[in-house]
């Protein structure tokens, strides 16, 4: 995948999961920093929520290089 695609996919499932109305991600926070997803390598992770699947992201941070795990939940 392109660094293109993967800021394109990235930008597409941060709206869903930011903004969207069944799943919410927290922000990935790693190193007492928030993770910036368009400049550090986004590892994209399935979850099967009921019949529908979404798309997490898991970014590695910048200072430590470890992937920083989603914590997300589901909405009401």
């Amino acid at each position: 995948m392109s660094h293109a695609e993967e800021i394109l996919l990235t930008a597409l499932y941060a709206e869903e999961l930011f903004h969207g109305s069944v799943i919410r991600q927290e922000w990935p926070w790693r190193c007492g920093r928030e993770v910036d997803l368009f400049r550090n390598p986004i590892d994209f992770r399935d979850i099967e929520l009921g019949s529908r699947i979404f798309t997490l992201l898991e970014p590695s941070c910048p200072r430590c290089g470890r992937r920083v795990r989603a914590a997300w939940s589901v909405l009401n």
